[in-house]
């Protein structure tokens, strides 16, 4: 799992302003180039308000959104506030680069002002500066994230907990077939039954 945060929810914040996308950067690691689902835990908001949950590219590997290439995006809807639980959202599987690349697991969308969606852990040991923020009064667009943003920035006193799921090959716990023939691809004819 490509995380920064420790599983410990210490806060939730807000930013005045409608529109707010959090994302966390991170290195591709060998054997995890695929990308399966996102987890993402919930600060304190209404049960099912819609949200989206993305993956971008980082093309010039400095932890930095404003040149992000959207890779993946799904509707999803929050749940479980305020508890520190991660919510897994399945996605389509998405190749994030090759190795020693950087990419962005993150959620975006439109929220009420006395919300407080962004779940934090403030109390990470792990290096800061792995976190960033885009607030906007417009909507955010996955790809230009930047665009009309009037706040964004690293944060540096904790991390956001949203996580993405990795799986060698792209499967975890999944029989695969890939030719259709109503077996999976590990099994010999003789082995399945």
């Amino acid at each position: 799992t490509y995380r920064h945060d420790d599983g410990t929810l210490n806060s939730a914040v807000s930013w005045p302003h409608a529109h707010l996308a959090w994302l966390a950067s991170h290195e591709v690691r060998p054997g995890h180039e695929i990308v399966t689902s996102v987890q993402v835990a919930w600060g304190s908001m209404p049960p099912g308000s819609p949200a989206k949950v993305a993956l971008w590219r980082d093309p010039n590997g400095d932890g930095d959104p404003a040149d992000a290439v959207p890779l993946m995006e799904m509707e999803t809807t929050s749940s479980e506030e305020f508890t520190g639980s991660l919510v897994e959202v399945d996605v389509p599987d998405t190749w994030v680069g090759p190795v020693g690349s950087r990419f962005f697991v993150g959620v975006y969308g439109t929220f009420g002002s006395s919300w407080l969606p962004i779940a934090v852990d403030t109390d990470t040991t792990l290096a800061s500066q792995r976190s960033y923020l885009v607030a906007s009064d417009a909507p955010i667009q996955s790809d230009d994230l930047l665009s009309g943003a009037a706040v964004s920035g690293v944060i540096g006193d904790g991390d956001w907990m949203v996580r993405a799921v990795s799986c060698p090959g792209g499967h975890c716990g999944e029989s695969v077939d890939v030719d259709y023939s109503g077996q999976p691809d590990e099994c010999e004819p003789s082995d399945c039954n």
